[in-house]
């Protein structure tokens, strides 16, 4: 089961809780009914989940997936954004180099 932030042992009574595991369970297809949210005390001094820096996740063992190729990351120094979400180093300097060629095409026109 895919745990997520949660509440007070444990238990995942709060709406707020609810509204996590409703958004976890849409972006991962992961029935709603089988994802368990629990509290991560690190995380109380952001106050929510959108303020957490990268760094901060990938330090408590979390990982984040490239959106392009699927591949994990769990490097801050591989870990980029990019027009389609996150993406490893690959993806991103395939990326930029992309738009490099796309813009020097245009000049040439």
């Amino acid at each position: 089961m895919a745990d997520l932030l949660g509440g007070k042992n444990g238990h995942d009574t709060s709406l707020l809780h609810c509204k996590a595991k409703q958004d976890f369970s849409m972006d991962s297809g992961i029935h709603y009914k089988d994802i368990r949210v629990r509290r991560v005390p690190w995380a109380d001094k952001y106050k929510n989940v959108d303020n957490i820096p990268v760094e901060e996740w990938l330090s408590h063992g979390w990982y984040f997936v490239c959106n392009t190729c699927g591949a994990t990351i769990e490097d801050v120094a591989d870990f980029h954004v990019n027009s389609r979400g996150y993406c490893c180093k690959k993806c991103f300097n395939e990326w930029v180099e992309s738009g490099i060629k796309n813009r020097n095409n245009s000049q040439k026109v």
